[in-house]
């Protein structure tokens, strides 16, 4: 059924249920969800998209090759409709380009096209010119009858786990982030992708319920808990005690896959890649970090990047101390911090914080010295009181979004308009900025959904 990856006997994890709106609340203006991108190869840039209640996608920032949608390359400082012939029930941002699944379970990309990470068996980009969306964007050729359970869009390559327990990744493969064993790239020519696109082997009985795909690697949850992760590997952002990249070379995948290790027999419940560092939630309601650390945004008081030497592994790395007793509902690593969303509602975000991409009216940077964790960590202010709902989801920028009651704050580096109200100026680190004083993305929904 939408929503579950099969499952055999004696299975107990299914497809985490964000992909079916759970963020619907009352007051929220009909935002269900909410997904920005970037890179640190050019972290000014980044764009951000919405789904409303309804399937209505709404996107906005930088638009150079289209990854907006709107049949433009105009940068968009608010909120534009995109076409996509179908309701969306779920969507990712990469770098420069854009998926989303629609009702009937197929995928459609959008946006940069240079790497072939739209999978649409050519390199032209989609979305940047006239007649190029709604019912002229093709949908991503998985194979017959292929159903899509949840995708992830990176910088140069995109992933799709299906409902039937595969993972299919296409576009650049240089690292192996393709998960083939080979770095043999998918989708830029026909006869690439289909039944030519072979899923991703985890060996034995693991199948991926979560993906989640960074600047040149990938990393998937499994059912059981487990999580793989292949591509480069330079920063340690594999998790697996070395900085050997995998997945390219034949023995890397299958049998040989290389999970990560968490200690003490604990299991991740949900996964997400910035652009060089990967964060995870784990099943005691704790949160862990490793790659990638030059700002401090692993939360470790330092700047020592993890998971790339055996003393630096993960099983060794203590909790992330977000100065609260309350459990870690989600996280949000972007290009060079991370946000943290805790079961009160609310946000904590450390790194780099020079554009005010924390949130707490600081230009400071936190988390990469001593005692700048836990009670001495400000909290990013949104909203007088009221709680977060959701963390925007993406691999890069320098911005963050949440939702609050009442709709979208986004805060952090604005330029191309990537916070969605209508101008380039940073919001969040001078005082003043944040709590009621920062704006609502304004996401009208009165434009209908264009049919087939």
């Amino acid at each position: 059924s939408r929503g579950r990856v099969a499952l055999r006997k004696g299975d107990s994890e299914q497809l985490p249920s964000d992909r079916l709106a759970p963020n619907t609340v009352p007051g929220l203006a009909g935002v269900v969800e909410i997904v920005a991108g970037g890179t640190s190869e050019e972290p000014a840039g980044g764009h951000t998209c919405a789904r409303l209640a309804k399937g209505d996608v709404r996107c906005w920032g930088d638009n150079a090759v289209g990854q907006v949608g709107d049949g433009s390359q105009t940068t968009r400082k608010t909120p534009v409709a995109v076409t996509l012939a179908a309701p969306a029930i779920q969507l990712s941002v990469g770098y420069r380009h854009a998926c989303a699944i629609l009702v009937d379970d197929t995928v459609k990309c959008w946006g940069g096209n240079e790497q072939a990470q739209l999978g649409l068996g050519d390199l032209r980009n989609r979305g940047d010119g006239p007649n190029e969306m709604g019912a002229q964007l093709p949908r991503v050729d998985l194979g017959p009858g292929a159903k899509v359970a949840a995708v992830s869009a990176g910088a140069y390559h995109t992933c799709a786990v299906l409902v039937d327990g595969r993972l299919k990744c296409w576009g650049t493969n240089a690292y192996g982030q393709l998960g083939l064993g080979t770095t043999e790239s998918h989708g830029h020519a026909a006869g690439t992708m289909g039944t030519q696109l072979a899923a991703v082997d985890f060996g034995g009985r693991r199948r991926p319920v979560q993906v989640t795909v960074g600047q040149w690697s990938t990393c998937a949850r499994t059912h059981d808990g487990a999580v793989a992760c292949f591509g480069v590997n330079g920063d340690g952002q594999l998790g697996i005690g070395t900085r050997t990249s995998r997945g390219g070379a034949p023995g890397d995948m299958g049998n040989g896959t290389a999970y990560v290790d968490f200690g003490n027999g604990r299991r991740a419940t949900s996964v997400a890649f910035g652009s060089s560092h990967v964060c995870a939630v784990l099943d005691d309601g704790t949160a862990r970090c490793w790659g990638k650390n030059v700002y401090g945004e692993l939360g470790l008081g330092d700047q020592v990047s993890r998971g790339g030497t055996p003393a630096t592994s993960v099983a060794s790395l203590p909790p992330i101390d977000v100065g609260s007793a309350q459990p870690v509902v989600a996280l949000s690593p972007r290009v060079n911090h991370t946000c943290a969303l805790l079961g009160d509602g609310a946000v904590r975000c450390w790194g780099m914080g020079a554009n005010g991409n924390l949130g707490n009216e600081s230009p400071l940077a936190r988390g990469d010295e001593a005692g700048e964790m836990g009670g001495a960590l400000p909290p990013t202010l949104l909203s007088g009181n009221a709680r977060a709902t959701y963390l925007a989801s993406g691999p890069g920028g320098l911005f963050s979004c949440a939702l609050v009651a009442g709709g979208v704050k986004c805060w952090g580096l604005a330029s191309y308009g990537a916070l969605g109200l209508g101008d380039s100026r940073d919001r969040g680190n001078v005082a003043g900025q944040m709590g009621d004083t920062l704006p609502f993305v304004s996401l009208s929904s009165s434009r209908p959904i264009a049919t087939p």
